[in-house]
């Protein structure tokens, strides 16, 4: 079963992807990350997820296959940075940086790891 981490509970995550994530549970083991303790432990509850940290190291630390980021665009670079070293594959939403430059090292670093990283929209697919 794939582990996939999901880091950022805030409105994109709670509106496109936990109720889609939620019903692929069969399949996926969803690893939620806030730092907001009281929206981690409402989420959980509501989608019934069986793994939830407030802490990325935590989350870093969950032998994950990927990871989802849904956090405000000036914490994009870091964030992936720290995943993609970390050996994941990593899906973020729009935009990955608003500085080329750090689009430019982040594929670089995905390509060294041999990871994919992919900047999406959620309503990309959307019937």
């Amino acid at each position: 079963m794939l582990k996939i981490g999901v880091l950022g509970l805030g409105n994109i995550a709670q509106k496109a992807y936990l109720p889609v994530m939620a019903q692929m549970q069969d399949r996926v083991d969803w690893y939620l990350c806030t730092r907001q303790p009281a929206k981690l432990a409402q989420l959980q509850a509501q989608y019934h997820f069986a793994h939830a940290t407030d802490s990325i190291d935590d989350l870093l630390t969950s032998h994950l296959d990927s990871l989802f980021i849904h956090t405000p665009t000036p914490t994009h670079y870091a964030l992936v940075r720290q995943a993609l070293e970390n050996g994941l594959h990593v899906f973020i939403d729009k935009p990955l940086s608003e500085k080329p430059f750090e689009v430019a090292a982040l594929y670089q670093l995905a390509k060294q790891q041999n990871r994919l990283l992919m900047v999406g929209f959620n309503r990309r697919f959307a019937p």
